[in-house]
């Protein structure tokens, strides 16, 4: 298709695989279960709301870490437009743990207020972190804070170019429960609005908590005590949660959802496809701008 005009295309169920797109529009197409494998895009390929070119490339120059051992890329979250991340060094002074926060504008990172740092030694401050959809609230897991390593999550909000505590910090409950192992922000949350975190801890204790004045915790606890390592993901208002279980003979992932008060199952569990396969451990979510 060269110079092919696909305006308000709506391109369901269509196969244009192999194909040889050549300054090709497609502003306002729709598509549904498109097929897009091996096309050669000899010249970019845009809409209004996304371009296509051949390869990916970087954003900006890479963001290095402050200091020796600072383990710069333990966790990472971005915003919903991409433009905003922050990034957990869990193992920096002394592994207390910080988190900078990020903006690419005028093709530079550059730092959103000033470093959020822990005060306590050995916490993994910044073990895990999750970020909103706009960028302006950030949750940041410390599984081993506390005397008891019962872990922490601390949940930060972006007001008057600096970064503040919202409410105290949601202590695990447990000795050695490791809560703030992953955790996930509800995206669309809002500095006046609802703020809703879930974690699972480093014992497979899926809890979620809800900001209004004070931390208040949504249903009871789930407990999944037959992996080694957990991660997490969320829905925009948190009200279905996924968790990933490295197991040994296979990994597999639950959901969960929030109704009338109480979480449960959404679903059958997911299971790997073969023995010991931990290919379900990693994963995120995307959303569509």
């Amino acid at each position: 298709m060269t110079n092919a005009d696909l305006t308000n295309a709506d391109l369901i169920n269509a196969d244009i695989s192999d194909a040889t797109l050549t300054g090709a529009t497609l502003t306002g197409a729709t598509f549904s279960n498109t097929i897009f494998n091996d096309i050669t895009p000899t010249s970019l390929i845009t809409s209004d709301d996304y371009t296509i070119t051949t390869n990916w490339k970087q954003i900006g120059s890479s963001i290095s870490g402050e200091s020796y051992a600072d383990t710069t890329n333990c966790s990472i979250s971005l915003s919903g437009n991409g433009t905003i991340v922050a990034i957990g060094s869990y193992n920096s002074n002394n592994r207390n743990g910080q988190v900078n926060v990020y903006e690419y504008a005028s093709s530079v990172w550059t730092k959103l207020g000033d470093t959020i740092n822990n005060t306590h030694s050995e916490d993994y401050f910044g073990y895990s972190v999750s970020l909103n959809s706009a960028g302006t609230i950030v949750a940041i897991g410390a599984p081993y804070g506390n005397s008891d390593i019962s872990g922490k999550i601390s949940v930060y909000k972006y007001v008057n170019s600096a970064w503040t505590q919202i409410g105290s910090d949601i202590t695990g409950s447990l000795t050695f429960d490791r809560i703030g192992n992953a955790v996930t922000l509800n995206s669309s949350s809002t500095i006046s609005g609802d703020i809703i975190v879930s974690s699972i801890s480093g014992n497979g204790l899926l809890q979620t908590y809800k900001y209004n004045s004070t931390w208040t915790q949504l249903g009871s606890n789930i407990q999944i005590s037959d992996g080694s390592t957990y991660s997490i993901t969320s829905n925009s208002n948190n009200t279905i949660v996924a968790i990933g279980v490295q197991s040994s003979d296979p990994g597999y992932t639950n959901v969960y959802k929030y109704e009338n008060s109480a979480w449960a199952q959404y679903g059958s569990t997911i299971l790997g496809n073969t023995s010991r396969q931990k290919w379900i451990f990693y994963f995120t979510k995307f959303e569509w701008q």
